[in-house]
């Protein structure tokens, strides 16, 4: 007697419909596969978003860290010995004027 542990003997017509079967399956395995895919893709996106807002949060910590421990430089200041002198009230002088806005009277 020949036994076969696991093994299924198809005849002609039942080699058809597991080929069929095996065709439905894998059309019906598509709509998961791309639903699978579509997942994956958005939490990259939300992984790369995440990882995008820590890095930007940090640097504006180190920017306000840095601004709390920034000393304004030091003004320059100039001096100049004072002396006392007399001015004119009045200067002679020889030019043209041009207003700024003007009105024409007739």
């Amino acid at each position: 007697m020949d036994e076969d542990l696991g093994s299924v003997h198809h005849n002609g017509a039942d080699a058809e419909t597991s080929v069929e079967v095996a065709a439905d399956s894998r059309q019906l395995a598509r709509p998961s596969n791309r639903r699978r895919v579509w997942i994956v893709a958005a939490g990259a996106l939300v992984f790369v978003a995440l990882v995008l807002a820590g890095i930007k949060a940090a640097q504006i910590r180190s920017m306000i860290n840095a601004g709390k421990s920034f000393a304004p430089p030091p003004e320059a200041v100039t001096s100049a010995k004072v002396e006392a002198s007399q001015w004119e009230s009045s200067r002679a002088a020889v030019g043209t004027l041009v207003a700024v806005r003007g009105v024409t009277l007739a």
